[in-house]
């Protein structure tokens, strides 16, 4: 079934590192518009806020449970997936956002602060849709120094992610899953809950959106949690690959769930 499914992957946006989008083309037949700049969340209307309120599953204001670390969810019989997307918002989240809504599926989203800004549109509509947010640090270094740079990096998403949609969460983790003991501690102080994966397809060095498939199918297990990108670089062959792994996961009979359902992380 597998073989099936990978081989029935279109063409379009499934190349080598030598596939790149054109004059402002992702690849894979969307067309990169600029964003307009979005009003702070302060000055939207009642109703556009109340559009942005926390959920179970959005993980705006989660409260984190231990251990600090989780890498995978429970193993058992609910056969939940998370799907996560790293180092966005960038021109690919929303084309991402788009093949999910088609596919009525939840993913979790854990993005970089000086990103957050000129894609605050974006980022409101990802909540809107029922997704999670989480932090990611401002610029992507290594946190594990647990020091007070490592505290601005992550103050400093949060105040972003509070100006994009008022409230900023339990999720949080770490650029390249470099974390230690000091960081667990200051983790663990702050209320943040560090999520790491058990499931990593490469798709950060672009092996085609075939290949991204099949390793996400091969891997997963009842509670995984998938490492994607939406940043960082060309991320059309992700894009591409979305649809094709949501297929591949229902029909082996998964569930798709955002990282706090997984987890059953509490709202304070």
């Amino acid at each position: 079934m597998l073989g099936a499914l990978v081989l029935a992957l279109p063409i379009a946006g499934c190349g080598g590192s030598g596939d790149r989008p054109a004059h402002g083309d992702d690849g894979v037949g969307w067309r990169f518009r600029p964003l307009a700049a979005a009003p702070p969340f302060e000055t939207l209307s009642a109703r556009q806020r109340a559009t942005l309120a926390p959920t179970r599953s959005n993980g705006l204001t989660c409260v984190a449970a231990p251990p600090v670390r989780r890498r995978h969810g429970p193993r058992d019989r609910r056969r939940r997936v998370a799907l996560t997307f790293d180092d966005g918002p960038s021109p690919y989240t929303a084309p991402i956002l788009r093949e999910l809504e088609r596919r009525r599926a939840r993913a979790t989203f854990f993005q970089l602060g000086r990103q957050i800004g000129p894609y605050q549109h974006v980022v409101r509509q990802l909540v809107r849709r029922g997704h999670a947010l989480g932090n990611h640090s401002w610029s992507h270094p290594s946190l594990a120094p647990a020091d007070a740079r490592t505290r601005q990096q992550l103050d400093d998403t949060a105040a972003a992610e509070r100006r994009a949609v008022g409230h900023a969460g339990c999720l949080m983790r770490p650029p390249g899953g470099d974390i230690g003991e000091r960081l667990d501690r200051l983790l663990r102080r702050r209320g943040q809950q560090a999520v790491l994966w058990d499931v990593d397809p490469g798709d950060w060095s672009r092996p085609g959106a075939r290949m991204i498939v099949t390793r996400v199918l091969q891997a997963v297990r009842p509670g995984s949690i998938v490492l994607l990108h939406d940043g960082g670089g060309d991320r059309s062959q992700t894009v591409a690959a979305v649809p094709w792994i949501v297929k591949g996961l229902r029909k082996r009979g998964y569930h798709l769930v955002t990282v706090p359902t997984l987890l059953g992380l509490r709202r304070r």
